[in-house]
């Protein structure tokens, strides 16, 4: 009894074995765990209350962006003409004469305000506000910053867009980190916003409809179109050398799209329908497209400019407003290890 016993423990030891010979590995699949809201302000007015107004497409927007750094936030409670500033203390930034479209967060910490009153990026909160980038004027045309970002070494990159005589155009300009122009690394015009044609002089061969910086600095483009159930990211180097496509798929038909950022695994998270009931999703892919994470979350009904904001280390800071309260909701990355066939 005792010998039989040994030999179907040795068969199972050598099936085993066999298995991992044949290709049985243990890999780390990931998925966003929920980790509570880290801003809930009612919409209203006063200190503790945030703004909102109805635009001139008759949607109703709070707060129209925020930024998150190293224990940093900032949001541009546009509507109150002020920035929140989160740091070792919380305190405002007053922004009484500018219309705060945008905010984004130096490395050191600092805030910088894209303000579509004056079409210039300011740094605030130091005394008084300081011009860093200012978006130039032409006659008969109607100029918007679209997004401001800072790369990890501080340089600001500005995407605007600018239409007007029947023509449409969006460019994205590339500063350093006191606002001296570096170079443009995309410029692309069209009849309509649908048609833009890339210039052939910028080093970003493909029109824009937004980008995200990584924490190494490489630039992730989301190209105009798609499919309805893919988006088309491309991938520069700071300096606009391109390096890779990658093809991100949504398990949804994707109505509109939103890249919210790239964390220093390189992961791609792209917000899906965050605007529409029931349709709402969150898609996280890996630098080459493979699918990490994908799940629902509550559609949004007070609208915004930027909606999500990704640490380097994964975790996303999502708009996840209520009809009556500002709410900004973490996710951070959690990895379970299973057994796969290779």
């Amino acid at each position: 009894m005792a010998r039989r016993v040994w030999w179907i423990l040795a068969g199972m030891l050598t099936v085993a074995i066999l298995m991992v010979m044949a290709g049985v590995r243990r890999v780390t699949t990931w998925t966003l765990a929920p980790a509570g809201a880290v801003v809930v302000r009612p919409f209203g007015s006063g200190r503790n209350a945030v703004g909102r107004a109805i635009g001139l497409d008759g949607r109703l927007y709070g707060p129209l962006a925020f930024a998150v750094g190293s224990h940093r936030m900032a949001i541009a409670d546009t509507y109150q003409a002020r920035i929140l500033y989160r740091g070792t203390r919380e305190h405002t930034i007053a922004a009484s004469k500018m219309m705060v479209e945008d905010v984004a967060l130096t490395p050191s910490g600092a805030v910088l305000a894209a303000d579509n009153r004056a079409l210039a990026v300011w740094r605030v909160g130091e005394g008084s506000p300081r011009e860093v980038v200012a978006i130039g004027h032409q006659p008969g045309f109607t100029e918007s910053i679209w997004r401001v970002e800072v790369g990890h070494s501080g340089q600001i990159y500005v995407e605007w867009v600018r239409f007007g005589h029947g023509t449409f155009a969006v460019g994205l300009s590339q500063y350093s980190r006191a606002g001296r122009f570096l170079r443009q690394l995309s410029w692309s015009e069209g009849g309509q916003p649908a048609g833009l044609k890339p210039i052939a002089s910028s080093p970003v061969k493909q029109a824009i409809r937004t980008f995200q910086l990584a924490p190494n600095g490489d630039v992730y483009v989301e190209t105009p179109g798609g499919t309805p159930m893919q988006r088309r990211i491309r991938i520069y180097q700071p300096d606009g050398r391109w390096l890779r496509n990658v093809t991100i798929t949504s398990p949804v038909p994707i109505l509109h799209s939103d890249l919210l950022g790239v964390s220093r695994q390189g992961w791609i998270y792209l917000g899906i329908n965050l605007t529409i009931p029931q349709k709402a999703r969150i898609v996280v892919a890996t630098g080459q497209g493979r699918a990490l994470a994908n799940f629902p979350v509550g559609a949004v009904p007070v609208y915004a400019a930027v909606y999500g904001r990704v640490g380097p280390n994964g975790s996303l800071y999502l708009d996840q407003s209520t009809a009556t309260r500002y709410r900004i909701v973490r996710w951070r990355p959690v990895g379970r290890q299973t057994w796969r066939w290779s």
